[in-house]
């Protein structure tokens, strides 16, 4: 009787996590739909493009004041 009620209680352990993790997949599938999501993806994206160009424009900035004073 006692192996019973461990097997049922395993089983319902099991169950509650497998439940969660649905619930927690489906949360973040509407997270990843919503437009906000987007949105911010699009400012990251949008951020690291143009702190790439002034990072870029910068170290060709430097490189070309050394080649003109070394040359």
């Amino acid at each position: 009787m006692t192996y019973d009620l461990k097997d049922l209680e395993k089983y319902r352990r099991r169950e509650r996590k497998r439940q969660r993790i649905i619930v927690k997949a489906q949360k973040d599938l509407k997270d990843f739909r919503d437009k906000a999501y987007w949105e911010d993806m699009f400012d990251g994206m949008f951020y690291g493009i143009l702190f790439t160009i002034g990072f870029l424009t910068l170290c060709f900035t430097l490189a070309y004041v050394f080649a003109k004073v070394t040359l």
